[in-house]
């Protein structure tokens, strides 16, 4: 697997088209090597693309504090009025006092395929999260990517088994309702086994109560986990922790207490690009 697309679900909720570009951005600070390259070094393109690892890696856990202040900055204007308003977005946060807020700022991104809407015109919270994050990261006044030809949605860890090694996973973007097609979100799709997603990015509980906040992420269950699969991802003591818990309640509240169980180990800290498989 190519190193940049297992890397990707570090750096969510940033679409893979805003890590290029974050990471060739900051490929340019980078400082220069003096005199002649050694012989080791490869020719010109594979020095960049070194380079471009070494950005890539050094940009997880900028991505990561400057993710975190954003969910604080969000999560407070959600306990405080209930969602997240144009207004709030483009006056308070874009262009607070003194500054004039562009008007079309928003309605420009989101025909840019950068910004998604919800379905009562509100900004929605994991793509403008991500528009945030490149705002802290680049020292260009209202820098973003180059248009992208469709919205792009973010990746995660994907966990088929708990034998095998996780690989990333894009969320598919599908309409809200049959009757809005135009209005999308990130959502998983089912198949015909249950499997388990994992990101560092929390904000993606606001939008679906399918997700368990953890400490350093979300995690959740795509289908429903029977029995036997509950016995393959745990352990003999924490299959007795979950009985014990869930008593008689239903299996799907079993599943759910096996993911604080399982988020302890599956969500990676998001200083790491680590993927190793759980134990």
């Amino acid at each position: 697997m190519d190193d940049h697309i297992a890397m990707l679900p570090m750096f969510a909720p940033l679409t893979e088209e805003m890590v290029q570009n974050l990471t060739a951005y900051r490929e340019k600070s980078l400082p220069r090597d003096i005199g002649r390259p050694s012989r080791g070094a490869g020719d010109k393109i594979a020095r960049y693309q070194q380079r471009l690892m070494v950005a890539l890696k050094a940009l997880v856990p900028e991505v990561a504090q400057a993710r975190q202040r954003i969910y604080e900055i969000m999560e407070n204007e959600r306990r405080r009025t209930g969602y997240l308003s144009r207004r709030w977005l483009l006056v308070d946060v874009l262009y607070p006092p003194p500054h004039t807020p562009y008007q079309e700022r928003l309605t420009d991104w989101h025909r840019e395929n950068l910004l998604l809407f919800d379905e009562n015109g509100e900004p929605e919270q994991s793509s403008t999260a991500a528009i945030l994050i490149l705002h802290e990261l680049i020292h260009r006044k209202r820098w973003l990517p180059p248009t992208p030809p469709r919205p792009r949605s973010f990746y995660c860890l994907r966990y088929d088994t708990p034998d095998r090694d996780a690989i990333p996973y894009e969320l598919s973007l599908v309409p809200v309702t049959m009757a809005q097609p135009s209005i999308i979100k990130p959502v998983p799709i089912k198949e015909a086994l249950p499997y388990i997603l994992t990101t560092p990015w929390k904000g993606i509980i606001w939008d679906d109560q399918n997700w368990l906040l953890s400490e350093k992420g979300a995690i959740r269950w795509v289908g429903e986990p029977d029995e036997d699969m509950l016995n393959r991802w745990l352990s003999a003591s924490e299959l007795e922790q979950v009985s014990a818990q869930g008593g008689a309640k239903a299996d799907d509240s079993k599943a759910f207490l096996a993911l604080r169980l399982l988020a302890g180990r599956l969500i990676h800290d998001s200083s790491s690009n680590s993927s190793s498989r759980p134990v």
